[in-house]
C-alpha cells in the first residue's frame, strides 16, 4: 500500500516513518493473503481429504470459520488484492444455525 503521494529524492524523518509503515502494511497484507488462501486451500483443494470430511470435523466451528474467511477476504479487496483463487468455494454449502456447514 503506497502512503506516499509525493515521494521526494531523499527521504525525511516523516517520510521515513511512512514508508516503515508501507513496509509493514505490505508484509501484513501478504501474510493475510497466505493464510487466507490456505485456509480456503485447506478446506476446498486438499489431497488427503475432502471438503465434506473437513467440515464434519470443524463441526459447529464450521460457520465461525467461513465468517472469519469472508471477511479476510473483504479486507484484502479493500487493500486491492485479487482474491479470485480463493473468494468462492467450488461446491454450493449450507451454513446453519448451530454453527455447522454442510455441502448441498
Amino acid at each position: 500500500m503506497n502512503l506516499i503521494e509525493n515521494r521526494p529524492d531523499r527521504l525525511l524523518p516523516e517520510y521515513e516513518t511512512l514508508a516503515r509503515m508501507e513496509r509493514a502494511s505490505a508484509r501484513a497484507i501478504e501474510g493475510l493473503k497466505a493464510s487466507t488462501k490456505g485456509t480456503f486451500d485447506g478446506i476446498w483443494n486438499n489431497p488427503q481429504t475432502t471438503p465434506a470430511r473437513m467440515l464434519e470435523i470443524m463441526g459447529n466451528r464450521a460457520k465461525a470459520g467461513f465468517t472469519a474467511h469472508a471477511a479476510a477476504v473483504l479486507a484484502l479487496r479493500a487493500a486491492g488484492v485479487d482474491t479470485s483463487e480463493f473468494d468462492t468455494p467450488p461446491l454450493a454449502y449450507t451454513a446453519h444455525e448451530n454453527g455447522t456447514v454442510t455441502l448441498d
